[in-house]
């Protein structure tokens, strides 16, 4: 598209306030294992029996210079495999992800699960003691290349010196091949700058801002196609008049070059598009442009019969004049947009009039009023043309066009006492977010840089701490900054920030053990897994009643599927909770805990309890948090599955096996 040359000096100026972070920048990240030219000693650990071998023919990131860790899995005797090696990390504290690429060939087939088994990888800690911390990256689910990338759980061992990462077959009884590459360590990104918060004085109105990047993006309040055939004046014995109220001035005030517009647009067509004065053959155009030295210079310029170009508009020279000029006035002497600006016209005569008393009046040429006439469409729009000047702003109170006698296509509405816009106007914009009818109740335009991810709006009418509250608004996307209009602050002062949380979700009961256990009947290691009355409850009336053997044996136990909407809970907050009461026994005796949540974020799970040791005749109760955040933070926004899985064993115990009584209750997610 054509467009009117200009070059202008740019101006601008900010309020810069410190606060909360958002947003990723990438760091170093770890490669622990390449497979580059070697298995890098990684071998047989424990299960299925398998073979290893270094592949040079395969490589997640097809280098031919490259290669991967070929596994054969015979899954006749087990379901599973672990391979295991060496893995020297000082320290996880700088890492927050972990990555794995595993390929199948075309020969892979399905399991009885639909998919080609799950991979786990676990870090080892010093000593190779027991669990470490395991991250189950997922199911294979297809042929080729799966990249894996999962958070490393909260509760990461701080160093490691091996590696297990185990293939799960989920129903294989015959021997597959797998091959790894690639597993690394992501580096926790760093935060960039905070975002810059703009505090500005508003009001009621339509906001005209020149979103998005220095460009001609035209935003406009443009009246409807239903008007089009009767909004020219030449429809009218009288006048009429087309005029726009500007509010709240241009800001920044050093915009030179910024355009206020008036257009009035003429054509056959029966739509138009956000760029009118460009595309219809003919039009009559007021833009109000600020000058270099700060003030305001009018143009009503005109074009005929000249679709697809600007026409006679800016055509012409100096020495034989303009064509397309029809009132130019650079001796203004105002320095505000705000007041009424109006075109009005009758037969051939145009009447420009302003704030400030402006005023001055011309001739269209007889031959141009066909083009306006009988047979052609007319459109009216209202609002502003960056030329370059992108992220300004003005205000409009009131679009009005009047005419006298039998003119048929009035429209007044008043924007400050206004919660939609008239059926006879709408928005038409290049580009988005840029016209907006703000809420009749406005006091203040707030506005910040992006990325802002997850940091919300908080207000206080003083500055104290105690005062300040999640202001619940929901911000606008307006190129590159967000903007709210605020109105929960008194009208003399309001202060903002942003911050990285909202305000508390309450907690949200996941499982009360009111009634019959979700859990499956119990059965070795447990002797019961079932509501009870005895002790522990801290929410209704019963709790979970757990006891077990004194052999170590692990056996998970898991839950009915909770749904979308425990997802939906589980995502708003960051920490599973639950009371947790042992009661005394005739032994003294161990407890380990391990908590898991499945579902659409996958599996995760978490050792709550870590062989804590209870005397004979004592009993405890204590409330068991595990913060889930670096897990739910990279996790779908919504999902349809939410599980629960609870695990127990100890020794110690008592001569017939038994070890003590574990109450459960509450278990609930909070923030």
């Amino acid at each position: 598209m054509k467009i009117k040359s200009q070059t202008w000096q740019r101006f601008g100026v900010c309020l810069i306030t410190l606060i909360s972070s958002a947003g990723l920048v990438r760091a170093q990240d770890l490669v622990a294992k390449s497979f580059d030219a070697s298995t890098d000693g990684m071998g047989y650990g424990w299960g299925a029996n398998a073979t290893f071998g270094w592949d040079g023919a395969l490589d997640a990131e097809t280098n031919g210079a490259s290669g991967s860790l070929r596994a054969d899995v015979d899954f006749s005797s087990t379901g599973y495999t672990v391979i295991q090696g060496n893995m020297a990390v000082a320290s996880f504290a700088t890492y927050d992800r972990v990555r794995l690429s595993v390929y199948l060939d075309d020969t892979a087939t399905l399991n009885g699960s639909g998919n080609y088994g799950s991979i786990e990888v676990r870090a080892r800690p010093t000593g190779w003691g027991w669990p470490g911390s395991a991250v189950n990256m997922g199911n294979i689910t297809n042929k080729g290349w799966t990249h894996f990338e999962k958070p490393l759980p909260v509760d990461m061992i701080s160093s490691s010196v091996g590696l297990n990462i185990a293939w799960n077959g989920n129903g294989y009884a015959d021997t597959r091949t797998i091959w790894l590459d690639q597993l690394v360590f992501v580096e926790r990104a760093a935060a960039p700058p905070p975002p810059t918060l703009t505090l500005t004085k508003a009001g009621p109105g339509v906001e005209i801002k020149t979103t998005g990047g220095p460009d001609y993006a035209r935003k406009n309040l443009a009246t409807a196609g239903s008007l089009a055939p009767s909004l020219s004046w030449l429809n009218s014995t009288g006048a009429v008049s087309y005029a726009m109220t500007i509010n709240e001035n241009l800001q920044p005030i050093a915009s030179p070059g910024y355009a206020a517009n008036i257009m009035l647009c003429a054509g056959t067509d029966t739509a138009i598009n956000t760029s009118p004065d460009w595309y219809q053959p003919s039009g009559i155009f007021l833009e109000v442009l600020m000058n270099t030295n700060g003030f305001f210079d009018v143009e009503v310029r005109f074009k005929t019969n000249a679709p697809n170009s600007h026409g006679i508009r800016f055509s012409g020279d100096p020495t034989n004049g303009y064509p397309g000029l029809l009132i130019q006035n650079t001796n203004t002497g105002l320095s505000s947009l705000v007041g009424t600006w109006s075109l009005t016209l009758s037969n051939s005569t145009v009447q420009l009039s302003g704030p400030g008393g402006l005023s001055a009046s011309a001739q269209l040429p007889a031959d141009a009023l066909s083009w306006f006439g009988s047979g052609n469409n007319f459109w009216a729009l209202f609002g502003a043309q960056p030329y370059l000047q992108s992220d300004r702003i003005i205000s409009l109170s009131r679009v009005k066009i009047q005419g006298l006698g039998d003119f048929s296509a009035n429209v007044d509405q008043d924007f400050t006492a206004s919660s939609a816009l008239d059926a006879n106007l709408r928005v038409l914009q290049e580009g988005t977010g840029g016209v907006v009818l703000k809420p009749t109740n406005t006091a203040w335009r707030v506005s910040w840089g992006l990325p802002d991810t997850g940091m919300y709006l908080w207000s206080a009418p003083t500055i104290k701490s105690n005062d300040w509250t999640y202001t619940g608004v929901s911000a606008i996307s307006q190129g590159v900054r967000r903007t709210v209009f605020a109105t929960n602050v008194t009208a003399s002062a309001g202060y903002f920030q942003l911050r990285n949380h909202g305000p508390a979700a309450p907690p949200y009961v996941l499982e009360s053990f009111e009634s019959a256990s979700p859990f499956p009947a119990a059965s070795s290691p447990y002797f019961n897994f079932e509501p009870s009355t005895a002790a522990g409850v801290t929410e209704g009336t019963n709790s979970l009643h757990v006891s077990y053997t004194n052999d170590s044996t692990w056996a998970w136990r898991g839950s009915i599927d909770y749904g979308a909407a425990a997802y939906a809970e589980w995502k708003t907050h960051t920490k599973l909770v639950f009371d947790l009461h042992r009661a005394a026994f005739t032994a003294g005796w161990n407890l380990e805990m391990v908590v898991a949540l499945d579902g659409t974020m996958g599996w995760n799970q978490n050792q709550v309890v870590n062989w804590a040791w209870l005397n004979a005749g004592t009993e405890t109760t204590q409330t068991i948090t595990w913060d889930y955040s670096a897990i739910s933070g990279a996790a779908p926004g919504t999902g349809a599955s939410l599980k629960l899985n609870l695990m127990l064993h100890g020794n110690g115990g008592d001569a017939n096996g038994h070890c003590g009584d574990v109450y459960i209750d509450n278990m609930r997610f909070e923030n």
